[in-house]
């Protein structure tokens, strides 16, 4: 009897938080609906709204919403905010053709951080190919692992020059996944910002810059970022900058 009291309850707790996950979902889809009819009616205001409102509860967004949000705020000439969501769709669908545009603002603006160079194309194509990269990478191991497990039941031995080969393989793999791996950055997302030579408010100030910067983010100490300016270490409150974590 206790089991069966066991079993109903394991039961009841499952379905219970099924159902919210199907209402939780079932919410954002009408959001994002919503959100994108008053696009369409041209409410542009009320639409970002919602769209802001998903992506900081969801910490992601779809690369047409992404694209909606840039060409809302680049309309209301919020450019570090259309740079975010610029940056955010490049990395999320390797997108090189995004980067004219962003280069494109940033002189317009005279910011830092948006020069593209040919790793930065070739970090673009992998973004966009990515999923068919690690798609290759495990294919490849289970075939070797497959075609050593046979070769051995066969031969009861195994030449040196397989692993070799593999092991050749997983070099070039991993050596390419760590180079197209873009740094972490930050966008600077209020005008005046201060950047300081220590991670406190006593500190003294090494610059103030204005928004839409875009800065290499070395590490995190309470509520300071270390980052990058012309390759000289500086910090910056958490609350002046938008995350590109990736």
């Amino acid at each position: 009897m206790q089991i069966f009291l066991k079993k109903k309850y394991v039961f009841f707790i499952f379905s219970l938080f099924f159902h919210n996950l199907c209402g939780q979902g079932t919410i954002l889809v009408k959001s994002i609906q919503r959100a994108d009819s008053l696009f369409t009616q041209k409410q542009y205001g009320e639409a970002l709204e919602i769209y802001e409102y998903l992506l900081q509860r969801k910490q992601r967004a779809s690369p047409q919403t992404l694209l909606k949000m840039a060409f809302i705020t680049e309309g209301l000439n919020d450019y570090p905010k259309t740079l975010y969501y610029l940056s955010l769709y490049y990395y999320l669908e390797g997108d090189y053709r995004i980067l004219p545009k962003m280069d494109r603002i940033a002189q317009e603006y005279k910011l830092k951080g948006y020069e593209y160079t040919d790793l930065t194309l070739l970090q673009a194509f992998y973004y966009r190919y990515v999923t068919w990269f690690y798609v290759l990478g495990i294919s490849v191991s289970v075939f070797f692992f497959l075609f050593l497990h046979f070769r051995f039941l066969r031969s009861k031995t195994l030449k040196n020059t397989f692993f070799v080969i593999f092991f050749m393989f997983l070099g070039v793999y991993l050596g390419i996944t760590y180079l197209m791996q873009a740094p972490k950055q930050v966008i600077i997302a209020k005008p005046n910002s201060y950047l300081m030579k220590a991670p406190s408010a006593g500190s003294e100030v090494y610059k103030i810059v204005e928004a839409g910067h875009r800065l290499v983010w070395k590490s995190t100490q309470d509520t300071w970022l270390e980052v990058l300016w012309d390759n000289q270490p500086c910090y910056i409150k958490r609350s002046d900058v938008f995350l590109l974590d990736f």
